[in-house]
């Protein structure tokens, strides 16, 4: 068996536990989480979010939102701490001053996101589609920030926005089918 083998097969064998767990959801949200799950750049990680939930399979394409713009929020919350530390962390004045900021952006886009799971639950769906592509606008703001920093920035960080940038598309394509 040659290297690229291995890997499918290792692929494979990861992903296996997240399709045997769709297989337990409403065929309507399953076929939802399908088309929006498997569009985005991680699909494992949407998927691992809607799981993250214990009530997910009970759930109607309002909670299934709801899941998501929650995992999207924990996600916000991470990056914003996560700037916060590398911040306190760095010599750099000018490095100190760009994770700062994004961490403020990513602040914002958590506030953002809980206003957007409160417009959910109120039925007030397009308000929660603009609070998720404002919490992405925080989110690109600093995506622009680090693009236009010179220095190298940690390829972990670089991921983590990536992916709250995927999750938040998702949410929206969520929102959009209810």
């Amino acid at each position: 068996m040659d290297a690229t083998s291995h890997h499918l097969l290792l692929l494979l064998l990861t992903l296996s536990p997240f399709f045997h767990h769709i297989s337990k959801l409403d065929a309507a949200e399953n076929d939802l989480i399908e088309v929006v799950c498997r569009v985005a750049e991680a699909p494992e990680s949407c998927i691992q979010c809607l799981r993250s939930d214990p009530h997910a399979e009970d759930d109607d394409k309002v909670g299934i939102a709801t899941i998501m713009i929650n995992c999207v929020s924990s996600h916000a919350n991470s990056l914003s701490a996560n700037m916060s530390n590398t911040a306190v962390g760095s010599q750099d004045e000018a490095a100190k001053k760009l994770f700062l900021e994004c961490s403020k952006d990513y602040a914002s886009a958590e506030k953002e996101l809980d206003s957007g799971i409160i417009s959910l639950k109120c039925g007030k769906y397009d308000d929660a589609q603009v609070s998720v592509a404002l919490a992405l606008k925080y989110d690109t703001d600093c995506h622009f920030k680090i693009i236009s920093f010179k220095k190298k920035i940690a390829q972990q960080i670089v991921y983590k926005i990536k992916l709250f940038e995927q999750l938040c598309v998702a949410a929206n394509r969520i929102i959009e089918h209810i």
